[in-house]
């Protein structure tokens, strides 16, 4: 198993559960709390690789992964509790 693979595994069954099985009213929290569960990662790789050469493997694969998942599926910690972000 690739090092990243566990971080990546649940990612489509995340956009499942937050999508069709949870209930409008906790959806906004569970989007935040796999936000903050997540960004920590893309932090880690960065949006682009420090060399120039694009990464490993798996922070190629991670990046092309994380990136759609965090903007179009999560919220971010700022938009969740913007008074903390100030």
């Amino acid at each position: 198993m690739a090092e990243w693979d566990l971080v990546l595994a649940p990612l489509d069954e995340s956009t499942f559960i937050a999508r069709y099985l949870t209930a409008d009213g906790a959806r906004p929290a569970l989007l935040c709390d796999l936000g903050e569960l997540y960004l920590p990662a893309l932090r880690r790789v960065g949006w682009e690789a420090a060399s120039g050469d694009g990464g490993s493997p798996g922070e190629v694969s991670l990046r092309e992964r994380l990136i759609p998942f965090l903007a179009f599926v999560t919220r971010t910690p700022e938009s969740c509790w913007p008074a903390a972000a100030a």
